[in-house]
């Protein structure tokens, strides 16, 4: 049986509110430090994602073939394209 997952998001303060609605439950408390993360993203490899994308010029983001996701194994590993 899967147990369904509850994310709490905000200040200690005000996660400390609401502990009274697990009163008596077994939890697993990851903190995340959201402040330590790049403004508007939730994510670190967002943020490093960004980072190499914005180093590629412009020049080059135009030749990249508009179907790459699509047929993604024909340019790594030269399968037929899937069209």
């Amino acid at each position: 049986m899967s147990t369904p997952l509850l994310e709490l998001e905000g200040t200690a303060e005000e996660i400390q509110k609401r502990l009274d609605e697990f009163a008596g439950q077994r939890l697993r408390v990851t903190v995340q430090m959201l402040d330590m993360l790049p403004t508007g993203t939730q994510h670190p490899i967002d943020a490093a994602l960004e980072a190499i994308w914005s180093r590629v010029p412009e020049a080059s983001w135009e030749q990249f073939p508009e179907d790459f996701g699509a047929n993604l194994d024909h340019y790594l590993h030269g399968m037929p394209k899937r069209q």
